[in-house]
């Protein structure tokens, strides 16, 4: 799917290098969709079938703060494909695929494949540091134990380098897809369901 457009930052979610994560708020509820017979790509294939993947049915948006207090606004969009929260079958006695840290988990597999949407835009080492701080910093604000959120940046900033900089072309799912028709209207029932609770 050619994903929906966000409201934030113009499809470049990255600072200027070498900016610092102080904070981060999420803006909107993470809903998550699984196709019952696979997600597929453009080309009507699925390149990454036996995979556990799941598509975002509305925006996950998030607003980070820097040290100076400055706010700015990032959005993974609808329509982008995850695998939840990747981690070793060896270590899922620890961290499972989801908990408390799943939203950062998400926001984090789509800042390391943005850039690859982003005109002009290499795999930069900044952005890969970015993409780990504003998880780290997610988590703190999701209420995972300092241990575990440790852990888990410790985990991507050892092993994720390679992940970062591969190129990805099955980053979001097939538009054409009838299945994912519907998408577009998850965003107002979320805002419906928010403004209830």
């Amino acid at each position: 799917m050619q994903s929906f457009e966000c409201p934030y930052h113009a499809g470049n979610p990255y600072p200027v290098p070498g900016t610092d994560v102080a904070k981060v708020t999420f803006d909107s509820s993470l809903v998550l969709f699984r196709p019952r017979e696979g997600i597929i790509a453009s080309d009507g294939t699925n390149p990454r079938k036996g995979e556990d993947l799941y598509l975002t049915g509305a925006a996950l948006t998030a607003t980070w703060t820097d040290p100076s207090g400055a706010s700015h606004e990032v959005c993974a969009p609808p329509g982008f494909l995850t695998d939840l929260t990747s981690v070793p079958p060896v270590f899922r006695l620890l961290i499972s695929r989801a908990g408390p840290w799943l939203e950062a988990a998400v926001l984090h597999d789509y800042l390391y494949v943005a850039w690859q949407s982003v005109p002009h835009r290499t795999a930069l080492r900044a952005d890969r540091l970015f993409a780990d701080r504003v998880m780290l910093a997610a988590m703190q604000v999701k209420g995972v134990s300092r241990w575990r959120r440790w852990l888990i940046y410790a985990a991507v900033r050892l092993g994720g380098g390679r992940s970062y900089r591969m190129k990805s072309p099955f980053r979001f799912g097939d538009a054409t897809d009838p299945r994912l028709i519907h998408l577009a209207a998850v965003p107002d029932l979320v805002a419906a369901d928010e403004r209830i609770t």
